[in-house]
């Protein structure tokens, strides 16, 4: 019987030494992933020949709090929304769910130095070449549709418009231009020379709805 008890203790103290473990462990790996977002992340918007609207995202890692700015070379930085934030790992990458004190909801991958909106993706692979043949396209939230096709020459063409429209493209704004690879950045330049957002190739996807850590 003293056996038996003896066996029962030390199965029990086992146990709550497994759970003390993995309730530090858990707690690590949490710390591990809110360090790895950065103080504050920018994205510049070009807006005229030579302007450009900055995008900032603020954040307070010790609160968990965050703050999105927008600002011009002219203007002070106006607030467009503020709250809260959590960060989870999942497949190699965090998931970062900003949460605005108006109840929006919003998910980024933090992979490096990229803080990338989750549904923001292009439809369309990209190769992995310096020039490509490819075709993407994307449905704003707003119904507003892009299409654009990369030619292996170093010229792209692009359609934008209603989505109601994008089985006749005729109806759709048309736009010309050349591209290069740079890396993990496609830069555009459209034929009269205007300068556009560079596009991010994440996994073999684009987006131009990323920020940059600064």
């Amino acid at each position: 019987m003293e056996k038996r008890k003896l066996r029962m203790r030390i199965v029990e103290a086992t146990v709550a030494v497994l759970v003390i473990a993995g309730i530090i462990f858990c707690i690590q790996s949490d710390s591990r992933s809110v360090a790895e977002v950065k103080d504050t992340y920018v994205m510049a918007v070009p807006s005229g020949e030579r302007s450009s609207t900055t995008y900032l995202f603020h954040f307070n890692v010790e609160r968990k709090t965050y703050s999105e700015e927008a600002q011009t070379a002219d203007m002070d930085p106006i607030v467009l929304s503020s709250g809260s934030y959590t960060c989870m790992e999942k497949d190699g990458a965090g998931i970062l769910t900003a949460r605005a004190d108006s109840g929006e909801e919003q998910k980024y991958l933090l992979d490096g130095k990229y803080l990338i909106g989750q549904s923001c993706f292009y439809k369309g692979m990209i190769p992995d070449t310096d020039t490509f043949e490819a075709v993407c396209t994307y449905t704003e939230d707003t119904g507003l549709y892009h299409k654009i096709m990369f030619h292996e020459d170093g010229t792209y063409d692009e359609k934008v418009g209603s989505a109601a429209d994008m089985e006749d493209e005729e109806k759709l704004a048309a736009a010309h231009g050349s591209y290069r690879r740079d890396g993990d950045k496609i830069r555009r330049e459209t034929d009269d020379g205007s300068r556009l957002i560079d596009f991010l190739v994440y996994n073999g996807k684009i987006t131009n709805s990323y920020y940059t850590a600064d």
